[in-house]
């Protein structure tokens, strides 16, 4: 599936236009992206020691949605994301250069289908939608199911979703398959089916969620959603099937914005302990999945003031696993599914892994304070500041000290860390606009000792600077 952009774009283009007569009934809408971003790197590892690493990279885009007819239809994204001078082994670059290691471009196999699927709406007239295929799937502001953002390859989901709405509700079901294994899908898809089952065709190694979404409009004066998000994961030699029930409600109320969530998870840890940083210390137990998400946002924007300033407090709990959860066989750490943590845990992105491993399994707790400002028509302008802590205490901890594949230091305490980003966005006509940001990561005792980037002994600071530009057609 994978080739050259340009021939890609070509083969598609030419296969639409191919003259049948239900391609000539069907309503085409090409559109397309353009993303180049410069980066300046200085957190790849923690040590003033190192220069930082700059590089640029590009994502683009091509799209084509077709309307089949009133009730059906379709969209294809064909997404290529690379870094100048590299192809997707980092091997050679994007242009011959003479060496015996570089490629021509057309040689390069960077591109693929990020999004395709089609719509059918009012399925066997029961007032439910159906959207089937690979797709980003993005609920509410993406905190538990998002895109990413920031990644220029972005997220998405080989899946079928479900959606029916009415007035104020809306209730979806998605069935995600995130991981598809097995020697006996390997000989479907080569061709050969004969005696498939002796080559170990299966479910026994897939991941699998099932997605549950409600959405109430006009609930004390904002909307209301509910989450059921089941995990059914076997790629991992013990499973790890849990549940992530909870809500989320956002409003207004005396002039102020906010936003109120809350999560608890439910089952079987197993499958995460395998892949944790303590994972020795439970042995061979299956835990009981046991942890919690709370998070809470207060807004004021004043906009009979110069420039409009918006001010935002912002906290964030995401549990941990400490030395009763362990002698109790539990699983304390928050996973966070396919949330967008980029939007919420500083810039940096130092707490990305859904798991918890970037916090050794502690948990995360993230107080911040919020500025954004509008100077001229078209500009705005952020200032984020965030102080990171675990939301266990590791100096509490003995068997994560014995047990756990990351040593921790007598000095180690809660304290993670501040991070302050600074953004500046201008929207330089209707299809360009250009961000350009700064971020500091001050680092402390407790961040050297978890974080694999950071230097074995303590850490220095660390700097991002970026300057994206994106370009709509």
């Amino acid at each position: 599936m994978k080739r050259n952009f340009l021939t890609a774009v070509a083969v598609m283009v030419t296969a639409i236009f191919a003259g049948t007569t239900i391609a000539q009934a069907t309503d085409f809408k090409f559109s397309g992206e353009l993303q180049p971003r410069f980066e300046s790197i200085g957190y790849a590892d923690y040590d003033d020691r190192t220069a930082p690493t700059t590089m640029a990279s590009t994502r683009a885009r091509f799209n084509v949605a077709a309307d089949v007819n009133p009730d059906v239809s379709a969209f294809l994204q064909l997404q290529s994301v690379g870094v100048w001078g590299a192809d997707q082994n980092n091997n050679g670059t994007r242009a011959a250069t003479g060496g015996a290691a570089d490629q021509v471009s057309d040689q390069l196999g960077d591109v693929g289908f990020h999004q395709a699927y089609f719509t059918i709406k009012n399925v066997a007239d029961t007032a439910v939608n159906a959207k089937v295929g690979r797709q980003e799937i993005i609920l509410d502001g993406h905190r538990l199911l998002g895109n990413t953002v920031w990644t220029q390859g972005s997220q998405s989901h080989d899946a079928a979703l479900l959606v029916h709405a009415h007035g104020n509700h809306t209730f979806l079901y998605a069935f995600s398959k995130g991981v598809e294994t097995g020697a006996g899908v390997r000989a479907i898809m080569s061709g050969n089916n004969d005696n498939v089952n002796a080559q170990g065709a299966g479910d026994t190694s897939d991941f699998n969620s099932h997605v549950f979404w409600a959405n109430f409009k006009g609930i004390m004066g904002g909307d209301v959603s509910l989450y059921a998000v089941g995990v059914d994961n076997d790629t991992a030699a013990t499973n790890g099937d849990f549940w992530t029930l909870g809500g989320r409600h956002v409003g207004k109320l005396a002039g102020l914005n906010y936003r109120v969530e809350a999560y608890k998870q439910i089952g079987s840890g197993g499958g995460y302990i395998a892949g944790s940083s303590i994972n020795g210390a439970y042995g061979s137990k299956v835990a009981d999945f046991d942890a919690e998400m709370f998070g809470i946002r207060v807004g004021k924007t004043f906009k009979n003031v110069t420039w409009s300033p918006t001010v935002t407090l912002w906290y964030d709990y995401l549990s941990g696993t400490d030395d009763d959860d362990i002698s109790n066989g539990r699983w304390g750490t928050f996973h966070t599914l396919f949330d967008t943590g980029h939007k919420f845990y500083g810039l940096i992105d130092n707490y990305l892994h859904a798991a918890g491993n970037n916090t050794a399994n502690l948990g995360l707790q993230d107080v911040a304070i919020k500025f954004k400002i509008k100077p001229r028509d078209g500009w705005v302008a952020k200032a984020d500041f965030h102080h990171f802590m675990t939301a266990v205490n590791p100096g509490a901890q003995a068997n994560i000290y014995t047990n756990g594949s990351t040593a921790l230091s007598g000095a180690s305490d809660r304290d993670f860390g501040q991070e302050i980003d600074l953004t500046v966005a201008h929207n330089y006509n209707a299809n360009v606009k250009v961000t350009a940001g700064y971020s500091h990561y001050w680092a402390t005792q407790t961040f050297g000792d978890i974080q694999a980037r950071a230097k074995t002994t303590g850490s220095d600071d660390a700097d991002w600077f970026y300057v994206n530009t994106k370009v709509k057609f």
